[in-house]
């Protein structure tokens, strides 16, 4: 795919932040420029006023845009799960979690500098896109290099071929104009979403167009990733801003360093508490397993991941720029801006518990109902996880990195220690369940942390964390309520669909010889099991 979903918050802040005034006279930065220390009256109000609607502004921005595109990305699922195999949706998440693990394990947080530091000449930005464009050809070479290990560890041969042509999106990608970041610091978030939503709908096009007209198969999923990945990056470089060339300026080089050392730790920290689920499953189930749980960690990873754009692309720059200008109102704002972007992530996500069963049995074939339970567990830990994940934000635009990576590290040992019991307990399906506790049994680390650097907010937290609980358990009994007439009504639609199939083959001609096949294929729309695939490995998918 184009880009890797997370639930992760923007990676980034400078543990520099502290002694800055110590430092020399920075280069002034207009978004920075602001009143006097001790403003009055109306000239006080007017920078909040200009900060409160460009926050506003970029919020409703993201959600047009990434939402959009998210329920984009929701329908090509749909639509290619009608003609991939789930062994296909499995390669392609392996592909994601490799992918995932050389990012991070790189990563120094080139955007979240360019967004935090006070620097905005032309020296600066082209250094970053230098090394950033290196660091993309790197990856590109270690995911080709890692393709043989990798398909060994996943017991999944494809692998081999797939991995390297997939990875060329690491070096597509490097090639990025820091004008994006550039744009995102200033929280000029409209031409971004038109890139964003624009980038989802090539890609939807490309691989239901390839699944569907050149080969249903796992390329399908690769071809698209190629294809938007590339007209993303050409269209980043039209953003208003400078023409990157190749700079090294020394000063700069060493100013990116600093800010990410302890951010280098915390994102291959952050790799583990992201993909630890996945490189367990990866190892001890086949493809077509990890392919449903691949297929539901997507739909349930719809609300958590607009919550982390919404942070990402305007809480993280409007907490830093009152941070750096006005440190007194940063507890209010940090407060508004969790009520508007965890609150209604939440309502999305219950809906999910309750709706996500009968989803996969109205819409998605027979062999991918597995993913229906998976997307109820999975959307519970994402409310849960939205609470804690949102001060990774504050953390960052204090400057206190570390504390972020103390958090990540919490959750990657609650993490191991939940999921061992689960699996030795229950199996796959007691690990699975032991998922969606480990954010709720890490709170207390991230509500400590929160309290060292005084923005805790208990008036928040424990009201959403037990309304969450009792609205979820209200949702799970709901979807079963409605399991027996979604299954009822999603055979009808199945066998009325097979039937027009069929219908439409004979009128077009092309219906010689098939009069068994449309039987078979109405046969399959009631309900009937899936003839072997082929591809199949020696057990299902993850079942309840």
């Amino acid at each position: 795919m184009s880009s890797i979903p997370t639930n992760t918050p923007p990676a980034g802040s400078a543990d520099r932040l502290a002694p800055q005034e110590a430092q020399p006279t920075p280069v002034p930065d207009p978004v920075e420029a602001g009143p006097a220390p001790t403003p009055s009256g109306a000239n006080a109000a007017a920078p909040m006023r200009s900060l409160r609607q460009r926050a506003v502004n970029g919020g409703l921005w993201t959600i047009f845009g990434f939402g959009g595109g998210q329920g984009l990305r929701l329908v090509s699922n749909i639509l290619l799960a009608q003609v991939l195999l789930k062994e296909d949706f499995g390669l392609m998440g392996m592909v994601s979690v490799v992918m995932a693990g050389l990012l991070m394990f790189s990563d120094i947080g080139i955007g979240p500098a360019v967004i935090q530091n006070r620097r905005t000449d032309d020296a600066f930005l082209n250094t970053a896109w230098t090394i950033q464009a290196a660091r993309g050809f790197l990856l590109w070479a270690g995911a080709a290099l890692l393709a043989v290990p990798v398909a060994a560890f996943f017991s999944a041969p494809s692998l081999v071929w797939v991995l390297p042509v997939a990875s060329a999106t690491a070096a597509i990608q490097g090639l990025r104009s820091t004008n994006w970041f550039s744009a995102n610091r200033n929280l000029s978030v409209r031409g971004m979403m038109f890139i964003e939503l624009g980038t989802v709908v090539v890609q939807a096009v490309v691989m239901v167009a390839w699944a569907y007209g050149v080969d249903a198969s796992v390329w399908a999923l690769v071809a698209g990733g190629l294809v938007s990945t590339a007209f993303h990056t050409v269209l980043s470089h039209l953003l208003p801003g400078i023409r990157n060339r190749i700079t090294i300026d020394r000063e700069a080089a060493g100013e990116l360093i600093r800010f990410g050392r302890w951010l280098f730790l915390s994102t291959i920290v952050t790799f583990f508490a992201m993909h630890l689920d996945k490189l367990f499953l990866g190892a001890f189930m086949t493809t077509g397993a990890f392919g449903v749980y691949y297929i539901g960690q997507q739909l349930a990873n719809l609300g958590p991941t607009l919550a982390s754009k919404v942070a990402q692309l305007v809480g993280f720059p409007t907490l830093s720029e009152v941070h750096r200008g006005r440190p007194a109102e940063f507890d209010r704002l940090f407060l508004k801006l969790r009520v508007a972007s965890v609150l209604p992530m939440i309502v999305l996500l219950q809906l999910l518990v309750l709706l996500g069963p009968s989803l996969f049995y109205l819409l998605y074939p027979v062999p991918l109902w597995g993913a229906g339970w998976i997307v109820q567990l999975l959307a519970i830990a994402g409310m849960t996880s939205l609470v804690g994940v949102s001060y990774g934000n504050a953390f960052m635009a204090k400057g206190h990195t570390l504390s972020n990576m103390l958090t990540v590290t919490a959750q990657v040992a609650i993490t191991a220690v939940a999921v061992s019991a689960g699996f030795y307990l229950g199996g796959e399906t007691g690990f699975l369940l032991a998922l969606g506790v480990v954010q709720l049994a890490k709170h207390p680390v991230d509500a400590w942390l929160a309290d060292r650097l005084g923005c805790w907010q208990p008036r928040f937290d424990l009201p959403v964390l037990a309304l969450v609980v009792l609205l979820s358990l209200g949702a799970v009994a709901g979807s079963q309520a409605l399991a027996p007439s979604s299954i009822a009504l999603g055979a009808q639609v199945r066998a009325a669909a097979a039937e027009l199939k069929s219908d439409v083959k004979q009128r077009l001609g092309l219906g010689l010889g098939l009069g068994t096949g449309g039987a078979e294929d109405a046969a399959l729309g009631a309900g009937a099991p899936e003839p072997a695939a082929g591809r199949e490995g020696p057990r299902e998918a993850v079942r309840p």
